[in-house]
């Protein structure tokens, strides 16, 4: 039996919330109790026969029957599994969707002060290659940042 004709023995999808619960019951769950945990990182995890998946990945194997190489939440809430709201991506798509990071202090993703020359400055990482603008305006360097981010990542774009 494959992984995927397994996944779809033991785990029920409801669409419309991205719920996965146990089709059969196992030693700590009932048959149709919600399937799995929320993991350090966010995401919900669930096992099954001792392989630990994330439940987004198991999501897309029950609506299109193969596992996926990445996927992207849309919406960017990794607890938000609905099929409407995840896509096939690459990395570097993935990537483009994530929001600002937690030290940032500009309040904008990619733009940070660059002191040397009492600039602002706007950063973009798009497959492996650095796009940097500097402005002493900061309303130009955002405008930059999400012209410019539109324009590389379009869909997966999100400033």
């Amino acid at each position: 039996m494959s992984s995927v004709d397994r996944i779809r023995e033991v785990l029920t999808l409801d669409p419309a919330t991205g719920t996965l619960t146990w089709r059969v019951g196992r030693k700590k769950c009932a048959a149709g109790t919600v399937a799995g945990r929320k993991d350090s990182k966010g995401y919900w995890r669930v096992m099954v026969d001792g392989i630990d998946y994330r439940a987004h990945h198991l999501v897309w194997v029950l609506v299109h029957g193969k596992f996926p190489e990445m996927l992207d939440h849309i919406n960017g809430d990794k607890l938000d599994n609905r099929p409407v709201n995840l896509r096939e991506c690459t990395q570097t798509e993935n990537q483009q969707n994530s929001g600002k990071h937690n030290n940032n202090t500009s309040g904008v993703k990619g733009l940070s002060w660059w002191a040397p020359k009492s600039l602002w400055q706007g950063q973009i990482q798009y497959n492996r290659k650095r796009y940097v603008y500097r402005n002493a305006d900061r309303r130009a360097v955002e405008e930059w940042l999400v012209t410019t981010r539109a324009s590389l990542a379009g869909e997966f774009a999100h400033d």
